[in-house]
């Protein structure tokens, strides 16, 4: 029971850190705030969705859908399950920007394929996806990566070292022996922290040998372990990994994930990683100071022809914008709606429109009158 406390504990610290940088990535490519944000969570990550949540806040943007999905195995017909939700979603939301915390294989698989079919994971998406998920991503041939061109991916970085090439060597001997048809031989993260608990485990026994005599005297022996293992540095404070991991954004191009930036806590983004006196550091290779937002070009879903994704459905004929306004006001000469008439005038709309001509793109949108108090249609968008 005390060791089933400690690796929830452990694993609890490890799921919320690779979620930090979300904003950060989000930043540089959004001129304006992303105000409305899509969130798709796979099982249970309450501190996860405040961690996330918060960062979000950061950059003015926030959570407004969140989805639940039962495990995969508990689904009869998962393909129609997924759709149904993605339907919801396209008529609840014009947000275009996913977050995918937790999710299994096949479940991931069956998300992105119907995403794809229904044309959210295409021109003017974001999809970003957790450490959880990109862990896998390196140890896996599967059709999952066809439709997830463009997502960009948040994972622990760890060395390769002499300790991990050992450990690479024999692990893909075995690997080799037990499928066959793979061509990708790489161990995740996941298969490193687990030989990594291992040790740990392993180092408690022998420094305790016989003196065992109660679970805590275990779990204590446990958590004063201090040494890097092939995971990284491994030592505990207050029940939990005390050293936060580096960070590297990955980019999915093709059927592999194309590494980016570093991120460290109070570093921000980099292209260089390098040691000093057993910390890491980041710098810009040309030597300069990191940077806030990510140096290299990213590979988004779609075609853009080299421009950020807006991250919002843009609006159609069938589908415009609407703008809501009030059809009493102190002052008519900003906006006022005349007799007879469908379309406002006054300076707000003349304004209005001369920033649409600007644009390089049309933006379909009708004009909706309000007869009501200021306080209730100010209320109604925002519930919106």
């Amino acid at each position: 029971m005390k060791r089933a406390n400690l690796f929830t504990k452990v694993n609890s610290q490890q799921s919320t850190c690779p979620l930090i940088p979300v904003n950060k990535v989000l930043k540089p490519f959004f001129l304006l705030s992303v105000l409305i944000t899509f969130l798709l969570i796979l099982s249970d990550g309450v501190e996860a969705v405040a961690g996330t949540n918060k960062a979000l806040q950061e950059v003015g943007s926030e959570i407004q859908y969140r989805l639940v999905l039962p495990p995969f195995s508990f689904l009869t017909d998962p393909k129609d399950v997924v759709q149904d939700e993605l339907m919801k979603l396209q008529n609840r939301t014009e947000a275009r920007v996913f977050i995918v915390l937790q999710s299994s294989l096949p479940m991931l698989t069956c998300i992105f394929g119907e995403a794809k079919k229904a044309g959210l994971v295409g021109n003017d998406t974001v999809w970003i996806v957790g450490n959880s998920i990109t862990g896998f991503l390196d140890c896996v041939e599967n059709p999952v990566f066809s439709s997830m061109e463009g997502t960009l991916g948040i994972k622990t970085h760890y060395s390769s070292n002499s300790s991990y090439k050992r450990f690479e060597a024999l692990f893909q001997k075995i690997f080799r022996s037990d499928y066959l048809n793979e061509d990708d031989f790489q161990p995740g993260i996941q298969a490193l922290r687990a030989y990594d608990s291992i040790g740990i485990i392993t180092q408690a026994i022998e420094k305790l040998g016989s003196n065992i005599t109660s679970p805590k005297m275990f779990l204590n022996s446990v958590l004063e372990t201090d040494f890097t293992g092939l995971s990284g540095r491994i030592r505990f404070k207050d029940g939990m990994l005390s050293d936060a991991p580096t960070l590297r954004i990955v980019n999915v191009v093709g059927k592999k994930c194309e590494e980016l930036d570093f991120w460290l806590p109070n570093c921000g983004f980099s292209d260089t990683l390098y040691v000093e006196q057993g910390k890491g550091r980041c710098r810009n290779s040309d030597g300069g100071k990191t940077s806030g937002g990510l140096s290299g070009p990213v590979i988004w879903p779609g075609d853009l022809n080299g421009r950020d994704p807006k991250g919002w459905a843009m609006p159609t004929e069938a589908k415009p914008w609407r703008i809501i306004v009030p059809k009493r006001t102190s002052f008519d000469k900003f906006v006022t709606f005349r007799p007879g008439e469908e379309w406002p005038v006054g300076f707000c709309v003349e304004l209005f429109d001369k920033v649409l001509r600007r644009l390089n793109y049309s933006i379909p949108h009708v004009f909706v009158e309000f007869d009501g108090q200021y306080g209730d249609m100010i209320q109604g968008v925002f519930n919106k």
